[in-house]
């Protein structure tokens, strides 16, 4: 025999099965369930619950995955005893919680059944409402746990396996990469024409582009995978600049850009840091600032102290442009890995977008914070402010 009824007591819908011979006990269940029972969030239950009469006809049913919970009777016309219990739990109700609602009061039989598996075990004849529904909750909240802590560890195996694959991939590509970027240094080395100067450079810039995206693409997998670890050594931070602006004045010249620069003159030359990364964050924002200025526009490199302790710095880098600047609305995703602030973005100036993403990680391990303001076709000001240790060693140094 099968019944079914749905009565509403909380928010989400509850799939019950009841397997029970006994239409007397059945019944009484269906009375607890259907009772209104107020719990003090004021939140109801609803549920849905199927009935049926033997374990051979809970067997039966095909969508055994559609139930959130059983209530399971010991004492059947077809099992008896524990032994209905491992019969269930060892079919594909496996993972179904399973309360034990049965007759039998003795303390040994209800440790039996929580240690083959049942989740509760409730005696017929001192439940009520309240104690029926708290342990069915229990056990819906239950299943939903395990299902949360599966699709983590499904999650995190899957961003496991695409960090190993991209830093994998990355490396393989770079080895044959960089044989094509010696031969092109060669073949420049070696009498040619101007012509082939022209395929020389074409082939020198796309290669070196390419090997910064396989670079930019493997400096992702470290971050994500927490692989990424700042060095603390001597640099000098007014040289690190200056070879900068250096770099950057014949790109600006080739462009036909106006290239500034404002550095405090309370600057120190020694500091101890990772200029590497440093000198990366600031890469990636000139390289912005030069790809999305049009000629005739400008860019600045500000660098500024703005606060300092005994043994610390806390230093100001900003990069402006008179650029294209970014709709208001693509403001908060342009942080993110693989985006751009428009799709025409790439169609016009090329880049991944994979830039910023890692300059704000990186400026998050320096302990500062990526900041940037920008006025639709007005140009951008990425800028941040990060601690920088002092050397009071190397200054000291005579230079060789």
């Amino acid at each position: 025999m099968n019944q079914k009824l749905t009565t509403t007591i909380e928010n989400s819908k509850h799939h019950i099965i009841h397997i029970e011979d006994n239409a007397a006990d059945a019944k009484l269940v269906e009375i607890y369930l259907g009772q209104s029972i107020q719990f003090r969030d004021q939140l109801e239950f609803n549920y849905t619950i199927t009935r049926v009469d033997s374990l051979t006809a809970a067997l039966e049913i095909e969508d055994k995955e559609k139930f959130d919970v059983a209530l399971l009777d010991l004492s059947l016309t077809d099992s008896s005893g524990i032994k209905t219990l491992e019969k269930f739990l060892s079919s594909d109700f496996r993972a179904c919680p399973t309360i034990v609602l049965t007759g039998y009061e003795d303390e040994k039989t209800g440790f039996e059944a929580l240690q083959k598996g049942a989740v509760d075990y409730l005696n017929k004849g001192k439940i009520n409402s309240y104690l029926l529904v708290k342990s069915i909750l229990y056990a819906c909240i239950r299943k939903d746990n395990q299902a949360l802590v599966k699709a983590k560890e499904v999650a995190e195996n899957t961003a496991e396996m695409k960090q190993r694959f991209l830093a994998s991939m990355s490396h393989e590509l770079r080895t044959p990469l960089n044989v094509v970027i010696g031969t092109a240094n060669l073949l420049e080395q070696s009498e040619h024409t101007q012509q082939q100067q022209k395929y020389i450079d074409a082939l020198k810039i796309t290669s070196q582009s390419l090997l910064g995206l396989i670079n930019n693409i493997l400096d992702v997998s470290k971050i994500e995978s927490g692989k990424i670890e700042l060095e603390n050594k001597p640099f000098v931070l007014t040289k690190l600049l200056e070879d900068l602006m250096q770099l950057y004045s014949f790109k600006a010249k080739e462009k036909k850009l106006g290239l500034y620069k404002k550095f405090d003159l309370s600057l120190p030359n020694y500091v101890n840091g990772d200029s590497l990364r440093l000198n990366q964050v600031l890469i990636n924002l000139l390289d912005n600032a030069m790809k999305f200025t049009d000629k005739g526009g400008e860019v600045e490199l500000k660098a500024k102290v703005v606060d300092e302790t005994e043994d610390t710095i806390m230093i100001r880098f900003q990069v402006s442009d008179s650029g294209i600047g970014i709709a208001p609305e693509k403001i908060d995703s342009i942080f993110d890995s693989f985006v751009q602030a428009d799709e025409s973005t790439t169609r016009l100036y090329g880049g991944t977008g994979l830039g910023l993403s890692i300059s704000m990680h990186l400026v998050g391990l320096f302990q500062g914070k990526l900041e940037v303001e920008s006025e639709y076709g007005k140009g951008a000001c990425f800028g941040f402010t990060i601690p920088l240790i002092k050397d009071t060693e190397t200054m000291f140094i005579a230079p060789e």
